[in-house]
């Protein structure tokens, strides 16, 4: 779980809050993807479609928690979690980039892999 403020911070993704339905909306802008949260409820909008959430998202003293892998999963970033030093790795790459990432050519590859953004 992550302050929803944190996830403002991704490129591409947007964040609006309704404070009078308790609802927070995520939007991966490059894929048009969006997720949406009740507070408190274990379903999540993802596109349209009702999925079931095993935390939901939370209000506490003030700030939106969000369940950051299901956000990130949901919305097409690649989301990776590093046990050893407590740090959470989330990106997103458009699909010219996931391709030459993916290639057998190491130097494309190697490429693709600095274009990736990354926030930790």
């Amino acid at each position: 779980m992550v302050p929803i403020r944190d996830v403002s911070l991704l490129p591409d993704f947007t964040v609006r809050w309704n404070h009078a339905t308790k609802t927070v909306e995520v939007t991966n802008t490059s894929e048009r993807q969006t997720v949406q949260f009740n507070i408190g409820q274990n379903i999540a909008i993802v596109n349209g479609k009702a999925v079931d959430v095993n935390t939901p998202a939370r209000l506490i003293n003030g700030t939106v928690y969000v369940p950051l892998r299901f956000i990130g999963e949901s919305l097409h970033a690649q989301v990776s979690w590093n046990a050893n030093n407590s740090t959470v790795v989330i990106y997103t790459a458009d699909k010219a980039t996931i391709k030459a990432y993916q290639s057998t050519d190491l130097a494309n590859s190697r490429n693709a892999a600095l274009q990736l953004t990354r926030i930790n």
